[in-house]
């Protein structure tokens, strides 16, 4: 009980402004699992927000950040942010200079996005992973 105050930014400096609208379809005291998925949610967010301040430690910071968040959308079974979170850490990865560190992370996600059926995630992945045996010369 009491009063709460949300406000709603967007991660994109030119995204234009807009009203929105917020329903509370349940209220109950948060479970285990929504601790879980916030604090993952909280880390693939914070990750995006490193890797745009594009510097090697905010890499390594967010890389970080989506290895932690992978793991518990894996353990919520959303395999969806899992292979997200996994790509994103092997294309950062690669930025690194980390290439055997980058399949690692591509080479988990790869089998995700097959299970999912999507193509196009299936498809970056697989362009991602060859272009780091091309640049391996493998």
């Amino acid at each position: 009980h009491g009063f709460y105050k949300l406000e709603v930014q967007s991660l994109e400096k030119t995204a234009p402004e807009g009203l929105y609208e917020l329903k509370v379809l349940e209220v109950r005291i948060g479970t285990e699992k929504d601790k879980q998925k916030i604090e993952a949610e909280k880390n693939y967010l914070e990750a995006i927000i490193d890797y745009g301040k594009g510097t090697s430690e905010f890499y390594r910071n967010a890389r970080e950040k989506l290895q932690n968040a992978s793991e518990l959308f894996k353990a919520m079974g959303e395999k969806v942010k899992e292979a997200d979170s996994l790509l994103l850490a092997g294309f950062i990865s690669e930025n690194l200079g980390e290439k055997s560190v980058a399949l690692e992370f591509y080479n988990k996600a790869l089998p995700l996005f097959q299970f999912l059926n999507n193509k196009e995630q299936e498809a970056i992945t697989l362009n991602n992973i060859g272009r780091v045996y091309d640049e391996l010369n493998e």
